[in-house]
Protein backbone atom coordinates (compact mmCIF):
# COMPACT_ATOMS: atom_id res chain seq x y z
CA UNK A 1 0.00 0.00 0.00
CA UNK A 2 1.06 3.61 -0.65
CA UNK A 3 0.02 6.66 1.32
CA UNK A 4 -2.37 9.20 -0.24
CA UNK A 5 -1.44 12.69 0.99
CA UNK A 6 -3.82 15.68 0.74
CA UNK A 7 -2.87 19.15 1.97
CA UNK A 8 -5.61 21.22 3.64
CA UNK A 9 -4.39 24.57 4.93
CA UNK A 10 -1.73 23.99 7.52
CA UNK A 11 -2.43 20.29 7.91
CA UNK A 12 -2.17 17.11 5.91
CA UNK A 13 -4.81 14.45 5.38
CA UNK A 14 -3.39 10.98 5.04
CA UNK A 15 -5.17 7.90 3.75
CA UNK A 16 -4.12 4.49 2.53
CA UNK A 17 -4.17 4.08 -1.28
CA UNK A 18 -3.85 0.88 -3.35
CA UNK A 19 -0.44 -0.40 -4.35
CA UNK A 20 1.03 1.56 -7.23
CA UNK A 21 -0.96 4.78 -6.63
CA UNK A 22 0.61 7.90 -5.17
CA UNK A 23 -1.16 11.27 -5.39
CA UNK A 24 0.09 14.64 -4.11
CA UNK A 25 -2.26 17.65 -4.30
CA UNK A 26 -2.00 21.14 -2.80
CA UNK A 27 -4.94 22.63 -0.92
CA UNK A 28 -5.77 24.90 -3.86
CA UNK A 29 -5.50 22.02 -6.28
CA UNK A 30 -3.04 23.93 -8.43
CA UNK A 31 -0.63 21.06 -8.87
CA UNK A 32 -1.23 17.34 -8.98
CA UNK A 33 0.92 14.42 -9.94
CA UNK A 34 -0.36 10.91 -10.21
CA UNK A 35 1.30 7.60 -10.83
CA UNK A 36 -1.24 4.92 -11.56
CA UNK A 37 -0.11 1.45 -12.50
CA UNK A 38 -1.77 -1.31 -14.49
CA UNK A 39 -5.52 -1.45 -14.37
CA UNK A 40 -6.78 1.30 -12.04
CA UNK A 41 -7.39 5.02 -12.09
CA UNK A 42 -8.60 7.46 -9.43
CA UNK A 43 -12.13 8.74 -10.02
CA UNK A 44 -15.14 10.23 -8.26
CA UNK A 45 -13.26 12.81 -6.21
CA UNK A 46 -15.10 15.22 -3.96
CA UNK A 47 -14.69 18.94 -4.47
CA UNK A 48 -11.72 18.77 -2.05
CA UNK A 49 -10.04 16.14 -4.19
CA UNK A 50 -10.39 13.15 -1.88
CA UNK A 51 -10.49 9.84 -3.74
CA UNK A 52 -13.73 7.95 -3.07
CA UNK A 53 -13.43 5.03 -5.48
CA UNK A 54 -11.27 3.41 -8.13
CA UNK A 55 -12.33 2.45 -11.63
CA UNK A 56 -10.77 -0.34 -13.65
CA UNK A 57 -9.21 0.31 -17.06
CA UNK A 58 -9.43 -3.24 -18.39
CA UNK A 59 -12.08 -3.91 -21.06
CA UNK A 60 -13.18 -0.28 -20.96
CA UNK A 61 -15.20 -0.83 -24.16
CA UNK A 62 -18.76 -2.08 -24.79
CA UNK A 63 -18.69 -5.76 -25.76
CA UNK A 64 -21.14 -5.49 -28.63
CA UNK A 65 -21.66 -7.58 -31.77
CA UNK A 66 -20.43 -4.85 -34.19
CA UNK A 67 -17.01 -5.11 -32.52
CA UNK A 68 -16.82 -8.81 -33.47
CA UNK A 69 -18.08 -8.03 -36.97
CA UNK A 70 -15.45 -5.34 -37.58
CA UNK A 71 -12.66 -7.71 -36.58
CA UNK A 72 -13.67 -10.21 -39.26
CA UNK A 73 -14.17 -7.38 -41.75
CA UNK A 74 -10.86 -5.63 -41.13
CA UNK A 75 -8.45 -8.37 -40.04
CA UNK A 76 -9.58 -11.36 -42.13
CA UNK A 77 -11.10 -9.93 -45.35
CA UNK A 78 -9.41 -12.61 -47.48
CA UNK A 79 -10.37 -15.60 -45.35
CA UNK A 80 -13.36 -17.51 -46.72
CA UNK A 81 -16.71 -18.79 -45.51
CA UNK A 82 -17.53 -22.21 -46.94
CA UNK A 83 -21.17 -23.22 -47.41
CA UNK A 84 -22.86 -26.28 -48.90
CA UNK A 85 -26.08 -25.64 -50.82
CA UNK A 86 -29.20 -27.82 -51.04
CA UNK A 87 -27.80 -29.70 -54.02
CA UNK A 88 -24.50 -30.48 -52.33
CA UNK A 89 -22.53 -27.79 -54.16
CA UNK A 90 -19.90 -25.75 -52.34
CA UNK A 91 -19.89 -21.98 -52.19
CA UNK A 92 -16.98 -19.88 -50.95
CA UNK A 93 -17.17 -16.19 -50.08
CA UNK A 94 -14.37 -14.02 -48.59
CA UNK A 95 -15.13 -12.30 -45.29
CA UNK A 96 -14.58 -8.95 -47.00
CA UNK A 97 -17.39 -9.66 -49.46
CA UNK A 98 -19.49 -11.21 -46.71
CA UNK A 99 -19.10 -8.06 -44.61
CA UNK A 100 -20.20 -5.78 -47.46
CA UNK A 101 -23.26 -7.95 -48.04
CA UNK A 102 -24.02 -7.95 -44.31
CA UNK A 103 -23.97 -4.15 -44.25
CA UNK A 104 -26.34 -4.17 -47.23
CA UNK A 105 -28.58 -6.55 -45.34
CA UNK A 106 -28.74 -3.99 -42.55
CA UNK A 107 -30.07 -1.59 -45.17
CA UNK A 108 -32.62 -4.22 -46.24
CA UNK A 109 -33.96 -4.42 -42.67
CA UNK A 110 -34.29 -0.65 -42.63
CA UNK A 111 -36.07 -0.73 -45.98
CA UNK A 112 -38.52 -3.33 -44.73
CA UNK A 113 -39.29 -0.99 -41.81
CA UNK A 114 -38.41 -3.56 -39.17
CA UNK A 115 -38.78 -2.02 -35.72
CA UNK A 116 -35.61 -0.77 -33.96
CA UNK A 117 -35.70 -3.84 -31.68
CA UNK A 118 -37.86 -6.01 -33.96
CA UNK A 119 -37.48 -9.76 -34.09
CA UNK A 120 -35.95 -11.11 -37.29
CA UNK A 121 -36.90 -14.75 -37.78
CA UNK A 122 -34.77 -17.22 -39.74
CA UNK A 123 -35.78 -20.64 -41.03
CA UNK A 124 -32.61 -21.74 -42.75
CA UNK A 125 -29.62 -24.02 -43.01
CA UNK A 126 -26.08 -23.10 -41.92
CA UNK A 127 -24.87 -21.01 -44.86
CA UNK A 128 -23.08 -17.73 -45.49
CA UNK A 129 -26.48 -16.06 -45.97
CA UNK A 130 -27.57 -17.23 -42.54
CA UNK A 131 -24.28 -15.90 -41.16
CA UNK A 132 -25.06 -12.53 -42.75
CA UNK A 133 -28.34 -12.54 -40.83
CA UNK A 134 -26.57 -13.52 -37.62
CA UNK A 135 -24.76 -10.18 -37.73
CA UNK A 136 -27.03 -7.82 -39.68
CA UNK A 137 -29.90 -8.18 -37.22
CA UNK A 138 -28.09 -7.49 -33.91
CA UNK A 139 -25.65 -5.02 -35.47
CA UNK A 140 -28.62 -2.80 -36.36
CA UNK A 141 -30.22 -3.21 -32.93
CA UNK A 142 -32.70 -5.89 -33.97
CA UNK A 143 -33.00 -9.33 -32.40
CA UNK A 144 -32.16 -12.45 -34.40
CA UNK A 145 -34.68 -15.22 -33.81
CA UNK A 146 -33.56 -18.60 -35.15
CA UNK A 147 -36.47 -20.97 -35.72
CA UNK A 148 -35.84 -24.68 -35.29
CA UNK A 149 -36.69 -26.36 -38.61
CA UNK A 150 -37.36 -29.68 -36.83
CA UNK A 151 -40.15 -28.52 -34.52
CA UNK A 152 -43.80 -29.53 -34.95
CA UNK A 153 -46.05 -27.06 -36.81
CA UNK A 154 -48.06 -25.98 -33.75
CA UNK A 155 -44.82 -25.33 -31.89
CA UNK A 156 -43.50 -23.10 -34.67
CA UNK A 157 -46.77 -21.17 -34.75
CA UNK A 158 -46.65 -20.55 -31.02
CA UNK A 159 -42.98 -19.50 -31.09
CA UNK A 160 -43.35 -17.09 -34.03
CA UNK A 161 -46.39 -15.44 -32.47
CA UNK A 162 -44.97 -15.29 -28.96
CA UNK A 163 -41.74 -13.72 -30.21
CA UNK A 164 -43.72 -11.34 -32.44
CA UNK A 165 -41.47 -11.90 -35.44
CA UNK A 166 -41.87 -9.17 -38.07
CA UNK A 167 -40.01 -10.89 -40.90
CA UNK A 168 -38.89 -14.44 -41.62
CA UNK A 169 -35.94 -15.25 -43.86
CA UNK A 170 -36.40 -18.77 -45.25
CA UNK A 171 -34.29 -21.02 -47.46
CA UNK A 172 -36.12 -22.02 -50.61
CA UNK A 173 -35.63 -25.70 -49.85
CA UNK A 174 -37.51 -25.25 -46.56
CA UNK A 175 -40.55 -23.45 -47.97
CA UNK A 176 -42.68 -26.65 -47.99
CA UNK A 177 -42.27 -26.82 -44.20
CA UNK A 178 -42.94 -23.15 -43.45
CA UNK A 179 -45.48 -21.96 -45.99
CA UNK A 180 -48.44 -24.11 -44.82
CA UNK A 181 -48.19 -22.27 -41.47
CA UNK A 182 -48.18 -18.72 -42.83
CA UNK A 183 -51.87 -18.13 -42.13
CA UNK A 184 -51.27 -18.85 -38.42
CA UNK A 185 -48.58 -16.19 -38.03
CA UNK A 186 -50.03 -13.03 -36.49
CA UNK A 187 -47.19 -10.50 -36.70
CA UNK A 188 -45.06 -11.49 -39.72
CA UNK A 189 -45.28 -8.89 -42.50
CA UNK A 190 -42.50 -10.10 -44.82
CA UNK A 191 -41.10 -13.40 -46.03
CA UNK A 192 -37.69 -13.25 -47.69
CA UNK A 193 -36.70 -16.31 -49.71
CA UNK A 194 -33.04 -17.29 -49.95
CA UNK A 195 -32.54 -19.40 -53.05
CA UNK A 196 -30.31 -22.31 -52.03
CA UNK A 197 -30.65 -24.09 -55.38
CA UNK A 198 -33.53 -26.40 -54.56
CA UNK A 199 -36.20 -26.65 -57.26
CA UNK A 200 -39.14 -25.71 -55.03
CA UNK A 201 -42.04 -23.57 -56.18
CA UNK A 202 -42.12 -20.10 -54.64
CA UNK A 203 -45.72 -19.02 -53.89
CA UNK A 204 -47.11 -16.00 -55.70
CA UNK A 205 -47.68 -13.77 -52.69
CA UNK A 206 -47.00 -10.02 -52.28
CA UNK A 207 -45.38 -10.63 -48.90
CA UNK A 208 -42.61 -12.71 -50.48
CA UNK A 209 -39.40 -11.06 -51.66
CA UNK A 210 -36.13 -12.41 -53.03
CA UNK A 211 -33.05 -12.13 -50.82
CA UNK A 212 -30.52 -11.36 -53.55
CA UNK A 213 -32.81 -8.83 -55.24
CA UNK A 214 -33.20 -6.95 -51.95
CA UNK A 215 -29.44 -6.94 -51.37
CA UNK A 216 -28.74 -5.67 -54.88
CA UNK A 217 -30.95 -2.63 -54.32
CA UNK A 218 -29.88 -1.90 -50.74
CA UNK A 219 -27.36 0.62 -49.47
CA UNK A 220 -24.69 -0.55 -46.98
CA UNK A 221 -25.17 0.89 -43.49
CA UNK A 222 -22.87 1.64 -40.58
CA UNK A 223 -23.37 -0.47 -37.49
CA UNK A 224 -23.79 1.30 -34.14
CA UNK A 225 -24.85 -0.44 -30.93
CA UNK A 226 -23.91 1.40 -27.75
CA UNK A 227 -25.40 -0.85 -25.06
CA UNK A 228 -23.72 -4.22 -24.59
CA UNK A 229 -26.75 -5.38 -22.60
CA UNK A 230 -29.06 -4.97 -25.59
CA UNK A 231 -30.57 -8.27 -26.80
CA UNK A 232 -28.79 -9.74 -29.82
CA UNK A 233 -30.55 -13.04 -30.44
CA UNK A 234 -33.17 -15.34 -29.01
CA UNK A 235 -34.30 -18.94 -29.30
CA UNK A 236 -36.88 -21.20 -27.71
CA UNK A 237 -35.86 -24.49 -26.16
CA UNK A 238 -37.39 -27.63 -27.57
CA UNK A 239 -36.84 -29.51 -24.33
CA UNK A 240 -33.59 -31.16 -25.42
CA UNK A 241 -30.79 -31.83 -22.97
CA UNK A 242 -27.08 -32.46 -23.20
Amino acid sequence: MHELTEAHGAGLVRAEAPEGLKVLRTAAGAAESALISGSTRATDRTRHGIVRSMQGLMQDYPLTIPMIFRRAEQVFPDKTVLSVDAKGGRDRIPYGTWAERTRRLGGVLDGLAISPDGRVGTFAWNTSRHLELYFAAPCTGRVLHTLNIRLFPDQLTYIVNHAEDEVIFVDRSLLPLLWPLVSTFETVRHFVVMDDGKDVEVPDDPRIQDYEALLANATPVDFHVEDEWRAASMCYTSGTTG
